[in-house]
């Protein structure tokens, strides 16, 4: 029997967004609706069938400037390759393809201190019409060459964080960080009607965005904590400063419109941790609205990595 094993995703397009640093790409199938019959006197169960066909799809990365992108990308394909088990050719796979779309519903980013940050991205699949079933939307190519390698912008350790309110007080420097992250998410439609096969999708309204801050500062020179003082400074402006890897430049996390929500102080035998939770909308009051993305002007987003 001939060997089909495949390994290693790499070299993906997702949704018209070439994604480099691929570490995981997942689709979850199955029918969404199980029909059982009451028992009614026997001794089990009788009838048992199973409809709706759904698709939710994950994407794991270390590419994490394309955050932005992603998230305001056209619903498409995840087009990628695979090595080949016991060959020197690759697999190429497309989810989506005429068979459907996948839909982007969300994001979540971790920077680490001490390993490269991640970007997962999640999101639901439309069958293209009531007749497509998983074959239709996934279609594979065996024995191909090698397609163009997506170098990504690899980032970790928070060198320096700055959240600076709006008006008083000043600037409020945390140091000691040891790590930063966001996430945001849409809400997901899915439905079948009829004798529908595969279900379709939709999303709408991202909500608020999520931020966390981990750091390890007691704040002394201030003389008081800085949760404490971050949670009372109101809303204002993150910016945390990335260092760059094998060879990329540092760069900047910036969150507009973030306002501090919660704080976890751990205190024991290990050096002291501080977990912060915030949430950032897309307008102040009387303001123009920050967008999700604008590869013109970055400072019109709500939040960007640049």
């Amino acid at each position: 029997m001939a060997n089909k094993r495949v390994f290693e995703a790499q070299r993906l397009t997702q949704n018209g967004v070439a994604i480099g640093g691929v570490a995981q790409i997942v689709l979850s199938a199955g029918q969404q609706t199980a029909v059982v019959s009451n028992p009614d006197g026997a001794e089990m169960a009788e009838d048992v069938d199973v409809i709706d066909l759904g698709a939710s799809y994950t994407m794991e990365c270390s590419d994490l400037a394309k955050v932005n992108a992603l998230l305001a990308a056209a619903d498409g394909d995840a087009v990628f390759q695979g090595k080949e088990s016991g060959t020197q050719t690759f697999q190429n796979t497309t989810i989506g393809g005429g068979g459907g779309d996948i839909i982007i519903t969300g994001a979540d980013v971790t920077i680490p201190r001490n390993a490269d940050g991640s970007l997962r991205i999640s999101g639901v699949c439309r069958f293209a019409d009531g007749a497509k079933t998983l074959s239709d939307l996934i279609t594979l190519l065996g024995g191909q060459v090698a397609g163009t390698l997506t170098y990504p912008e690899r980032l970790y350790r928070v060198h320096s964080v700055s959240f600076d309110p709006d008006g008083a007080p000043g600037a409020i420097l945390p140091i000691h960080a040891e790590s930063v992250g966001f996430s945001i998410s849409a809400q997901a439609l899915q439905s079948a009607g009829d004798d529908d096969i595969g279900m379709t999708a939709d999303k709408f309204g991202y909500g608020v965005l999520n931020v966390t801050l981990t750091h390890r500062d007691r704040g002394i020179v201030t003389g008081s904590d800085i949760s404490a003082q971050l949670l009372g400074a109101g809303r204002g402006v993150l910016t945390a400063e990335l260092s760059g890897r094998g060879g990329a430049a540092d760069k900047t996390l910036t969150v507009n419109n973030l306002v501090w929500q919660a704080a976890d102080e751990t205190k024991g035998k290990d050096y002291w941790t501080f977990a912060l939770r915030g949430i950032a909308g897309s307008r102040l009051a009387g303001g123009a609205a920050k967008k999700l993305y604008d590869a013109a002007v970055p400072a019109n987003q709500l939040f960007w990595i640049g």
